[in-house]
This record gives C-alpha cells, sequence and structure tokens, in this order.
C-alpha cells in the first residue's frame, strides 16, 4: 500500500462560538467564526486494504473509540461507502511549540526584570546622589508607575505586537484609569500632552472614558489612508478628505446633542456639564 502520508492539522482561535440547541441525536447546532495561527499537529495517514480504520499511536486520556479523528474517519467511510481503512497517527507539535513558546517568554521576561532591577538601582544611586536620601526617596514614590505600555513595531514602523502592564494593587479607580490610557496607547497614540485636557493621552487625566476627542484621533490613525511611516505634512494632506467620513461615523455613534441644545445649557463657563455616565478624574 502506499507509504504514511502527513498533512498539518492547524491549530484554531474560536473568535465566537454559539450553541444554537440541542439536536434529536444528542449532538448540538453550533454558529462559530475561527482563524487559523501558525502552530498546527501532523496528521499522518496510511491505507489499509482490510477496511479497518485504527489509531497506531496512544494519545494520553483519549481512548481510540472517543478519537475524533478516528470517529471522523469512520464516519467518512460509512458515508462514502469505502472498502479501504487507514492507518492514523496524530503527532502534538503544537502542545510542544506552545511549550517552548512559554518556556522563551519566560526567559525573556526574566532578563528584562532583571534589567529593569538593575536600572532601577542606578536611578536610586543617582537621585540619592544629587538629591540626598529623604528627597530621593519622594521622588521614587512619585515615579512608581501604576501602568506601563509599550510596542514592537516593523521596519515602516507599524505596530507589530502591543503590551500592557496593569497593576491591581491600586483599587478599582486606579486601575480602570491605568486601563483606559494604556490600552488606547497601545493602539498607537504612545506620547502624551500635558497642554490638552480633554484626552486620555495626558498623565494629568481629566477624562476617564474614551471621550469624543479621542475617538477622533484613533479613527484618523487607523483609516486605510493613513500609513505607517508618513509625515506630518503628508498626513495634513489627508485631513480635508478623512475628517468629514470620520465625523460622521463618530456622529451616529455618539448621541450628540444640537448646536443650540449645547449653547442653551449644556456649557457653563467653557465647561462641558457632564452626564450621569461620565466621570471626571485625575490620576491619583
Amino acid at each position: 500500500m502506499s507509504p504514511a502520508l502527513p498533512w498539518p492539522a492547524p491549530a484554531k482561535l474560536n473568535l465566537f462560538l454559539h450553541i444554537l440547541g440541542r439536536r434529536p441525536d444528542g449532538y448540538h447546532e453550533l454558529q462559530t467564526c475561527f482563524q487559523f495561527v501558525d502552530l498546527c499537529d501532523e496528521i499522518s495517514l496510511e491505507v489499509r486494504a482490510d477496511g479497518r480504520i485504527r489509531r497506531v499511536a496512544a494519545i494520553a486520556d483519549v481512548a481510540e473509540e472517543a478519537d475524533l479523528c478516528v470517529r471522523a474517519a469512520r464516519a467518512l467511510q460509512s458515508a462514502a461507502g469505502c472498502a479501504l481503512g487507514a492507518d492514523i497517527s496524530v503527532l502534538k507539535r503544537a502542545e510542544e511549540s506552545l511549550r517552548k513558546f512559554n518556556e522563551e517568554l519566560e526567559s525573556r521576561v526574566e532578563m528584562r526584570t532583571a534589567d529593569l532591577r538593575t536600572a532601577n538601582a542606578e536611578l536610586r544611586r543617582t537621585l540619592r546622589a544629587f538629591y540626598g536620601r529623604a528627597r530621593a526617596h519622594d521622588i521614587e514614590r512619585r515615579l512608581a508607575p501604576q501602568c506601563l505600555s509599550g510596542f514592537g513595531e516593523y521596519a515602516d514602523h507599524g505596530i507589530r505586537r502591543a503590551e500592557v502592564i496593569l497593576t491591581a494593587e491600586g483599587g478599582e479607580f486606579a486601575f480602570l484609569d491605568c486601563a483606559y490610557e494604556e490600552l488606547l496607547q497601545a493602539l498607537g497614540p504612545i506620547n502624551d500632552d500635558r497642554s490638552i485636557p480633554w484626552t486620555m493621552f495626558n498623565d494629568d487625566v481629566q477624562m476617564g472614558y474614551f471621550d469624543i476627542y479621542d475617538q477622533y484621533l484613533l479613527n484618523i490613525l487607523y483609516d486605510p489612508r493613513v500609513r505607517p511611516g508618513m509625515t506630518k505634512q503628508e498626513v495634513a494632506a489627508l485631513l480635508p478628505a478623512i475628517l468629514p467620513e470620520v465625523r460622521a461615523w463618530i456622529s451616529r455613534t455618539n448621541p450628540l446633542p444640537s448646536l443650540d441644545a449645547r449653547n442653551a445649557g449644556e456649557h457653563h463657563g467653557g465647561v462641558r456639564s457632564m452626564s450621569p455616565g461620565e466621570r471626571s478624574c485625575r490620576r491619583p
């Protein structure tokens, strides 16, 4: 018979999974959407002339009769009326790849942690040398971060990966405040601007939510016409075409009051009145 043929069995991520109902045969109707990923197991099939379908390598905690590969092969054989059988073997490469990835990630985290400890120790020595122990301690306390964000980039400055670190010990207010800002910054606008009080991209935060100004920034940034590596002048030339589309989307998404209503009572001395669901905050 023909030699065993290896086939990749890609791992997948379920983007969603809805259980629609149970069928009379005991199975369930499902609605799902999934995305294949680079990791995969390997299935080898060797044709048998005697019509038997069997698994040739044991898998821990999975009996052959319960193995979905075996059950699917037997169901296909029955539906097709095929007289041939097959030996099936599964090489679990995906789990091994994940294990190696986790080991490498832990190693990188340990190395990065060691680097940060060294850098922090050097910073403390420098502060104490300049300001003395008491003043340096006060500065260190004020510099202690509640959250961090960063990302790696491709050669054209597109985002390759984003990372956000949040501390949970500071209470719910600080956690949510950090989560808003750092997750938004991880999408690209990494720089803060203390001159603008109505944005989350400001360390002296006065906005505790994703408001209209920041919605404009993110929608402009992610317009397909704005590409990584473009200059400020190149983006400015595109804004007359982009802004009307962004404004229309934001107007549909947010229940914006009319200009007359805003002028009549929702602005007082140049400060917008806040709805009950909004909150103004400064980072502790």
